[in-house]
Parts: C-alpha cells; sequence; structure tokens
C-alpha cells in the first residue's frame, strides 16, 4: 500500500512539474517536458523508472507514464480514451495533464476561464451529474474560486475545480 501511494505520489508532482513549467511557459506549445532543461527531464524519467514505471517522451514534448500497478499519467497531448473519459463530456480546454488508475481519473487544465468551467459543469449536469450536488463559487481577494461536485445514478462522482488560471476534474468510480 505505501508503495502505490509513493508511485501515486510521484505521478503527481509530475504533474505538479509539469503544470508550474507550463504556466512559466507562457506560449511555447512544445508540450510539458520540452519546456524543462534535459537535466530535469532526465531526473524525472530516472525517478519514475526507479519506481518500476516507464517513461514514453515524445518529439512533441508530450509525455506518458505507466506504473507497475496499472496507473497511467499524460503529460500533454490529447483527451484520452478510457473507461471515465466514455462518462464524462469532452472538454474545450487543453489537456496539461491526466492520470488514470483503477479507481479514478484527474486531469488538470490550464487556461480555461471560469465561466468556461461553468459551462462545462452545465455539461455534466446533462451527462447525468445531478445527485449530491455542491457548488462554491466565491471571489476572495480578487480570485474567483469554483468548486463543483455530483454524482450520477451509477454512483460515480465527479469534481470540478477551478482558481488562478488552473482547473480540473477527477472522476471517482462508486
Amino acid at each position: 500500500m505505501e508503495e502505490i501511494k509513493m508511485k501515486k505520489a510521484i505521478l503527481i508532482a509530475l504533474a505538479l512539474v509539469m503544470t508550474i513549467t507550463l504556466l512559466a511557459a507562457c506560449g511555447n506549445n512544445r508540450g510539458p517536458l520540452g519546456n524543462l532543461n534535459a537535466a530535469v527531464q532526465q531526473a524525472i524519467t530516472e525517478e519514475v523508472r526507479n519506481s518500476g514505471g516507464d517513461v514514453d517522451v515524445h518529439p512533441d514534448g508530450t509525455v506518458d507514464v505507466h506504473l507497475p500497478d496499472g496507473t497511467t499519467g499524460q503529460y500533454g497531448g490529447s483527451w484520452p480514451e478510457n473507461e471515465f473519459t466514455k462518462i464524462i463530456p469532452k472538454p474545450d480546454f487543453e489537456l496539461t495533464a491526466a492520470t488514470t488508475s483503477d479507481r479514478e481519473f484527474t486531469v488538470v487544465f490550464v487556461g480555461a476561464t471560469t465561466e468556461q468551467i461553468r459551462g462545462y459543469v452545465e455539461k455534466l449536469k446533462a451527462a447525468g451529474f445531478t445527485s449530491d450536488t455542491e457548488t462554491e463559487d466565491n471571489e476572495i481577494f480578487g480570485m474567483f474560486i469554483y468548486n463543483f461536485s455530483a454524482t450520477n445514478a451509477a454512483g460515480y462522482k465527479v469534481s470540478v475545480f477551478s482558481a488562478v488560471g488552473l482547473s480540473g476534474l477527477s472522476l471517482e468510480k462508486p
């Protein structure tokens, strides 16, 4: 169990590095690892491989990570196709990072406005995510913070967040 937590922590840390890098790069479209220097790319690759995983760095800078427990990570690239993404509508935002395990799908976006996130939430509601809804829609010190969560009839729970230009969602199995 501790090993699984460590592997997921590596994927999350990698996602954060990628997100911060993308925010700092502003406009470089080479992909997440394409914005990092070679030493940092190598360090990330070695860390994942030392944990028993595998990393594929593509020429466009997008990255796929595969861990022994079946968890996958994707940094950059297009909307993934998996059992989770068949349940939710495809958003119109640029994907920064996504992870998929046997229980959960999580994705991070950059550049989606709060209004776009609110619009996407309406699409989720239309797709059946209407039970146990919770919404937080606040402005704090000039920053908009938006959170939404709901379940569908099958018991899948979706959570959406948006704050300071960073947004994302997670979808959990019942």
